[in-house]
Protein backbone atom coordinates (compact mmCIF):
# COMPACT_ATOMS: atom_id res chain seq x y z
CA UNK A 1 0.00 0.00 0.00
CA UNK A 2 2.76 2.31 0.83
CA UNK A 3 4.94 1.48 -2.25
CA UNK A 4 1.84 1.78 -4.36
CA UNK A 5 0.79 5.80 -2.61
CA UNK A 6 4.78 6.66 -3.22
CA UNK A 7 4.54 5.70 -6.58
CA UNK A 8 0.98 7.62 -7.35
CA UNK A 9 2.84 10.90 -5.49
CA UNK A 10 5.84 10.52 -8.22
CA UNK A 11 3.09 10.17 -10.81
CA UNK A 12 1.37 13.39 -9.86
CA UNK A 13 4.99 15.33 -9.14
CA UNK A 14 6.02 14.38 -12.23
CA UNK A 15 2.80 15.29 -14.44
CA UNK A 16 3.45 19.03 -12.75
CA UNK A 17 7.04 19.05 -12.89
CA UNK A 18 7.79 21.75 -15.87
CA UNK A 19 11.65 22.38 -16.05
CA UNK A 20 13.23 18.90 -16.01
CA UNK A 21 16.76 20.26 -16.54
CA UNK A 22 18.07 21.43 -12.59
CA UNK A 23 20.35 20.44 -10.69
CA UNK A 24 20.31 19.63 -7.25
CA UNK A 25 23.23 20.17 -4.72
CA UNK A 26 22.87 17.86 -1.74
CA UNK A 27 24.78 17.26 1.21
CA UNK A 28 23.21 13.67 1.01
CA UNK A 29 21.61 10.56 -0.92
CA UNK A 30 18.07 12.99 -0.94
CA UNK A 31 19.36 14.55 -4.38
CA UNK A 32 19.27 11.20 -6.00
CA UNK A 33 16.11 10.22 -4.24
CA UNK A 34 14.34 12.82 -5.90
CA UNK A 35 16.22 12.22 -9.22
CA UNK A 36 15.17 8.74 -9.17
CA UNK A 37 11.56 9.40 -7.87
CA UNK A 38 11.05 11.49 -10.92
CA UNK A 39 12.87 9.52 -13.32
CA UNK A 40 15.30 11.80 -14.25
CA UNK A 41 18.75 11.68 -14.91
CA UNK A 42 21.14 12.09 -12.07
CA UNK A 43 22.54 15.45 -12.65
CA UNK A 44 24.12 16.54 -9.73
CA UNK A 45 27.81 16.27 -8.90
CA UNK A 46 26.73 15.50 -5.21
CA UNK A 47 25.36 11.90 -6.17
CA UNK A 48 26.17 9.16 -3.12
CA UNK A 49 28.17 11.55 -1.62
CA UNK A 50 27.82 12.32 2.19
CA UNK A 51 29.17 16.20 2.52
CA UNK A 52 29.47 16.57 6.52
CA UNK A 53 27.71 20.13 7.67
CA UNK A 54 30.71 22.35 7.88
CA UNK A 55 32.41 20.97 4.76
CA UNK A 56 29.21 21.59 2.81
CA UNK A 57 28.71 25.41 3.66
CA UNK A 58 32.40 25.45 2.34
CA UNK A 59 31.64 23.59 -0.28
CA UNK A 60 28.47 25.65 -1.47
CA UNK A 61 30.93 28.62 -1.32
CA UNK A 62 33.20 27.10 -3.47
CA UNK A 63 30.78 25.17 -5.73
CA UNK A 64 32.64 26.52 -9.18
CA UNK A 65 36.10 25.55 -7.86
CA UNK A 66 35.29 22.48 -5.84
CA UNK A 67 33.36 20.83 -8.32
CA UNK A 68 36.37 20.30 -10.60
CA UNK A 69 38.66 19.56 -7.62
CA UNK A 70 40.38 16.20 -7.40
CA UNK A 71 39.78 13.61 -4.33
CA UNK A 72 42.25 12.52 -2.46
CA UNK A 73 41.59 9.16 -0.03
CA UNK A 74 41.50 9.62 3.52
CA UNK A 75 41.13 6.33 6.12
CA UNK A 76 37.16 5.81 7.06
CA UNK A 77 35.78 3.02 9.16
CA UNK A 78 32.40 2.52 6.99
CA UNK A 79 33.02 2.88 3.52
CA UNK A 80 35.37 5.10 1.12
CA UNK A 81 36.22 8.65 2.22
CA UNK A 82 38.48 11.44 0.30
CA UNK A 83 39.32 14.74 0.73
CA UNK A 84 37.96 17.42 -2.03
CA UNK A 85 40.35 19.88 -2.79
CA UNK A 86 42.43 19.06 -0.09
CA UNK A 87 39.98 20.16 3.03
CA UNK A 88 36.35 19.45 2.05
CA UNK A 89 35.71 15.94 3.76
CA UNK A 90 33.41 14.02 1.42
CA UNK A 91 32.04 10.36 2.32
CA UNK A 92 30.62 7.96 -0.50
CA UNK A 93 28.10 6.37 1.24
CA UNK A 94 26.90 4.38 -1.45
CA UNK A 95 29.81 2.87 -2.44
CA UNK A 96 32.06 -0.26 -1.54
CA UNK A 97 35.42 1.63 -2.61
CA UNK A 98 37.34 4.31 -3.31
Amino acid sequence: MKQQLRELRNKILRKRLKNRDFTIIANNCLAGCIYHDLKLRFDTPTVNLYIPFPDYIFFLKNLKQLVYAEFTEIPHKACPAGLLGGGDSCVFSSLSEF
